[in-house]
């Protein structure tokens, strides 16, 4: 492996653990307390609305962040029967997740226009942290859109809901996230271009409108 390459996997190694430590609670605390707001204490009452990253993280959804750019948390626990609009209360605590994510990848490249600015280019510090940035912001995009694919237990399946009987719904989320990882696993081949195109379509669209 030559060591432009090494570099390369060993800087999008890092940029993955600040997504487990930061993106991953931040994206499970943002369903909890949207749910909070809408008046479902559920997740607050289990202890969810925090941002320590040991109170979310689940191992086989980490190890994906890690080693593949994609993954998940330990969902937060809602009960949509506390909210007032049932199926609108929960489709707006499913999507606040994605969003937060989308906002972090924002952030950081608002960090990144700043470093841009004022940072050294000839150093090489600044041509990693630069890079470091990119992915992250690119984990936080990927982490959104792969979310919003509808099977349980990813955020996209609670926005079906909206369209589904809730008995329907209610099986096929009791078929748990065994299911959706073979079928994802199975078809990743045609599922992963259109992800990474969607996620490259979103990261250029921040980029250009911060003119970095």
């Amino acid at each position: 492996m030559s060591s432009s390459l090494l570099t390369t996997v060993i800087i999008r190694f890092l940029a993955a653990v600040p997504v487990l430590l930061i993106a991953l609670p931040f994206h499970e605390c943002a369903h909890g307390y949207t749910a909070h707001l809408l008046g479902d204490d559920t997740a607050k009452n289990a202890g969810r609305l925090t941002l320590n990253p040991f109170r979310h993280l689940d191992l086989v959804g980490s190890l994906g962040i890690l080693f593949l750019g994609f993954g998940w948390a330990n969902p937060v626990p809602v009960n949509p029967y506390n909210f007032k609009r049932r199926k609108g209360d929960m489709a707006i605590t499913a999507l606040a997740g994605p969003l937060s994510n989308l906002l972090l990848a924002f952030l950081s490249l608002l960090i990144l226009a700043v470093i841009r600015r004022f940072g050294s280019a000839s150093s090489n510090a600044y041509l990693y942290l630069d890079y470091f940035i990119q992915y992250f912001a690119m984990l936080n995009i990927s982490l959104c859109v792969f979310n919003l694919i509808p099977l349980p237990p990813l955020d996209g399946s609670r926005l079906l809901a909206v369209l589904l009987p809730e008995n329907t719904f209610a099986a096929f989320e009791r078929l748990g996230p065994v299911p959706a990882l073979l079928l994802i696993f199975v078809f990743w081949r045609f599922i992963s271009t259109p992800i990474s195109n969607l996620t490259q379509y979103i990261f250029s669209g921040f980029y250009n409108f911060l003119r970095l």
